[in-house]
């Protein structure tokens, strides 16, 4: 049988998307793939195996190609998988369960699998060890921090259904709201409802319900009526702006739970700033540090890398763990 080694496998199981990476252990790419997003609660298990399938099945590919070998297993020293929608003990079960049925599926034999919530490995890897708040807020939203002492906490991350506060997909399902709202008279009238209806090539509010409940609705396209919020507020619309404001707050009291959880509402911390939302509607991203410099006054600061990728924090804990196996393999 041949067997092939490698370092680290990496994983980014986004709402969104799915990032798979194979890496040596000077850091170096060994193979990539991408794939859709795989949170389970919104595509369910079998929709979340299959794009996690995808991805890594796409990253083997390519590093047959670099490396020139096509083994008959993988041996993978750590793989780490930073999964969204992991918010109980039962989530880690189930996640755990697809991962290994993926593993198996794809000859893939890993002496070590760490599997964590997405936003709080990225913190990881964001925070390098000081105090830190992490604010995501791309198709759904969630706040994470860490205090001095290593200790981490998080506000929101619910899902869409109950939570999310702040998100892409909140900002969509307002904006729908406020448009039937406006159709009944129990609204302010906006640009919302012309600008949801083009978007999503649809004629009236009768198509509108009918998409909403039916086959073609999908929690990203509701996320992605984000833009349309952004537009019309940039055009003055007062309901849209009103959103916009609404979006800001949610995510400033997600940080408040967090700095007070962790007792740092007196101390200063980085701030992390991650997530389509807050790169594309960059007023919600003003108005959130404006409401932090009444709250917290010169606590802060926005970190330089804020850019940082989610993935980053996940190729930094797999790297964490390798660095301290292969000194405890030493001392022996």
């Amino acid at each position: 049988m041949r067997n092939t080694g490698v370092p680290l496998l990496v994983v980014d199981g986004g709402g969104t998307k799915c990032l798979a990476m194979f890496l040596g252990s000077d850091r170096s790419l060994l193979g990539e793939g991408r794939s859709d997003g795989c949170n389970y609660q919104t595509v369910g298990e079998t929709g979340a195996r299959e794009s996690l399938r995808q991805a890594i099945t796409q990253a083997l590919g390519q590093m047959e190609v670099i490396t020139g070998n096509d083994p008959e297993t993988i041996n993978v020293e750590c793989a780490v998988f930073g999964m969204a929608g992991l918010d109980t003990e039962r989530d880690h079960e189930v996640l755990t369960r697809i991962i290994r049925d993926v593993l198996k599926s794809e000859r893939i034999e890993a002496n070590k699998v760490i599997v964590e919530n997405d936003a709080l490995i990225a913190l990881f890897g964001a925070a390098g060890g000081q105090p830190s708040v992490l604010v995501i807020s791309g198709t759904g939203s969630i706040v994470c921090g860490v205090n001095e002492l290593g200790r981490y906490v998080r506000s929101g991350g619910w899902g869409h259904v109950a939570g999310d506060e702040g998100s892409g997909y909140w900002i969509g399902t307002k904006a729908v709201a406020s448009v039937f709202k406006m159709l009944d008279g129990r609204g302010e009238t906006t640009l919302l409802g012309d600008g949801i209806l083009t978007f999503l090539g649809l004629e009236n509010a009768e198509d509108l319900y009918n998409w909403i409940y039916g086959e073609a609705y999908s929690v990203d396209k509701v996320a992605d009526l984000s833009a349309i919020v952004k537009k019309c507020a940039d055009e003055g619309d007062a309901v849209a702006m009103s959103i916009v404001e609404q979006s800001a707050q949610e995510l400033f009291s997600g940080v408040m739970a967090v700095l007070k959880e962790l007792k740092m509402v007196n101390d200063p911390f980085q701030l992390f700033l991650q997530g389509g939302v807050l790169s594309h509607v960059p007023e919600i991203q003003t108005k959130l540090m404006g409401l932090l410099d009444t709250a917290v006054p010169g606590m802060y600061q926005v970190a330089a890398d804020t850019a940082l990728e989610p993935i980053d924090g996940i190729i930094s804990k797999g790297f964490d763990w390798l660095n301290k196996h292969r000194q405890e393999i030493a001392k022996r």
